[in-house]
């Protein structure tokens, strides 16, 4: 499973706390790719509510840091 940065603009904060049929259900009508939905469908549905993309992606990176951007090499 693997995400991408661009994936992103698709996990809208109003849609969480969701269920994982929810948040596909909203993915596919949102038009987002396939392999996006496919991802989602692989993780393990315990019923449990996805209360935001940090569930999903917890490793998304937010700050420079997480990028390996380093201001000083510019």
């Amino acid at each position: 499973m693997y995400f991408t940065l661009a994936w992103n603009s698709f996990f809208e904060n109003d849609i969480f706390p969701c269920t994982k049929a929810e948040l596909i259900e909203y993915l596919e009508r949102s038009g987002a790719p396939m392999a996006l939905i496919d991802n989602i469908q692989e993780l393990e549905d315990d019923g449990e509510y996805i209360e935001s993309i940090y569930d999903i992606w917890p490793d998304i990176p937010v700050t420079n840091d997480d990028f390996g951007w380093e201001e000083d090499e510019y």
